[in-house]
């Protein structure tokens, strides 16, 4: 998509503009210095999976799935109905939906965000080699107990949201986008974790969760017609998600694209162990980029959706107040 790929040549020009002046020698360099790093290999290969992950953990995954989605059900079918019982039918369902997931994301970009900075290690946007020194410049790093929790209960949380995606909530006009959505998240946080990248995965989570609060938010608001402030929150999420999915998240990508490479002609110690087993590194490594890649048309995608919206609220074509859910077009979907 085009505002994708402008936000991504733009963050390639900012960061290593030496890069694309001096393409070929640069690739001339990089191929010496991995032969070279390869006479340094020891026998047999680094551990594929972290030592630090437990097959058990999926079980707790699958506990905290159902746990949350007996908690939707009671939220949803029993509390929320009973105190928006003057709303109609659907419009009570869509608002007790919403309530749920904008009190959800809050309470987890909390605790995303408090074991963010309780780390030790931490992450600079915008410098370069940032991304690979500070998030995967380390095999296997450890996991503390809180970090673990966070991201099994974002591994539960993402599968709930599938079986209500798959049988319980109404198709919407981008039924398949969400299936996407969903089965490449849960892939990308069970394989984070177990391949011991939950640091950058952590951060990825931090990116989403932020702006999915207003997302929500703007919608319960909206249900519950608190004119004009629906308009205000809605305005909040447009901004938040701009921000977050497309600048931060493309550049935390780009970072993962460039940054081995750099870093390995540079010769930066962080990433020497990358470049001497880089063929074992870099066929999984391609494969996360690929599903982040799929995540960032998907969010280019939605951004359209939003960006629709906001021209109608402007030249007066469809207004917030009629359009509601931005991923559908009518309130029926």
């Amino acid at each position: 998509p085009p505002c994708s790929t402008l936000s991504i040549l733009l963050l390639c020009a900012m960061s290593h503009p030496a890069l694309f002046s001096n393409l070929f020698p640069f690739w001339s360099t990089f191929l010496s210095e991995l032969r070279a790093s390869a006479y340094s290999a020891k026998p047999g290969q680094p551990p594929l999976f972290s030592p630090h992950a437990r097959v058990s953990d999926l079980l707790l995954a699958l506990l905290v799935a159902l746990a949350l989605i007996v908690l939707r059900f009671v939220l949803e079918r029993r509390i929320l109905p009973h105190l928006l019982r003057r709303m109609a039918p659907v419009r009570r369902r869509k608002t007790s939906e919403n309530i749920f997931y904008a009190g959800f994301y809050l309470v987890t970009f909390s605790i995303g965000l408090y074991v963010t900075m309780n780390e030790e290690w931490g992450y600079r946007y915008f410098d370069n080699g940032a991304t690979v020194d500070s998030l995967v410049g380390v095999l296997h790093p450890p996991i503390s107990d809180l970090f673990r929790l966070f991201y099994i209960t974002q591994f539960g949380f993402y599968l709930g949201c599938m079986v209500f995606v798959l049988f319980v909530d109404g198709r919407r006009s981008d039924f398949m986008q969400y299936v996407i959505h969903h089965t490449v998240t849960l892939t990308l946080v069970a394989l984070s974790y177990f391949m011991g990248y939950h640091r950058i995965g952590l951060y990825i989570v931090n990116l989403h969760d932020f702006s999915d609060i207003s997302l929500y938010s703007a919608k319960a608001v909206h249900y519950l017609e608190l004119h004009p402030w629906d308009t205000i929150v809605f305005v909040i999420f447009a901004v938040s998600f701009y921000v977050t999915r497309m600048i931060m998240l493309p550049r935390l990508i780009w970072g993962l694209v460039v940054d081995p490479y750099v870093l390995t002609v540079q010769k930066v110690e962080a990433i020497r162990y990358w470049a001497v087993y880089v063929d074992q590194f870099i066929i999984y490594w391609v494969f996360f980029l690929i599903l982040l890649g799929v995540l960032q048309v998907l969010h280019c995608f939605w951004f359209s959706l939003v960006l629709k919206v906001i021209y109608g609220e402007v030249f007066g074509t469809a207004k917030i107040k009629t359009s509601g859910d931005v991923r559908s077009d009518s309130e029926d979907d």
